[in-house]
């Protein structure tokens, strides 16, 4: 065998070993994306049914949030009647006052 071919043979088998190599990482990286792939659809729908319940108590709180103020608008709204007729009057000392609570 000449220098020339040994050469060659050599250039060859290690070119086939690269290329061999190439192609099992990338079957490999499919595999992986795959089996990632999966794992996001379940994720998503863990995520989607933890969203779901947060939606559902953040309509209950404003539910209730809504129920309190209509309660007061119709006391307060009974009370501005009440006024305006001159039956009874409050004054705005007796009413409470919103303080700001981040400036101390």
């Amino acid at each position: 065998m000449s220098d020339q071919q040994f050469v060659l043979t050599i250039i060859s088998i290690t070119a086939a070993t690269g290329f061999g190599f190439f192609i099992l990482g990338k079957i490999f990286s499919l595999i992986r994306l795959r089996i990632e792939k999966k794992n996001i659809k379940e994720t998503d729908s863990d995520l989607q049914e933890e969203f779901e319940q947060f939606r559902q108590r953040a309509e209950k709180r404003l539910q209730v949030l809504e129920s309190i103020v209509v309660e007061k608008d119709e006391s307060n709204g009974q009370a501005l009647l009440e006024d305006q007729t001159g039956e009874i009057r409050h004054s705005l000392e007796d009413q409470p006052r919103l303080k700001n609570m981040l400036r101390s």
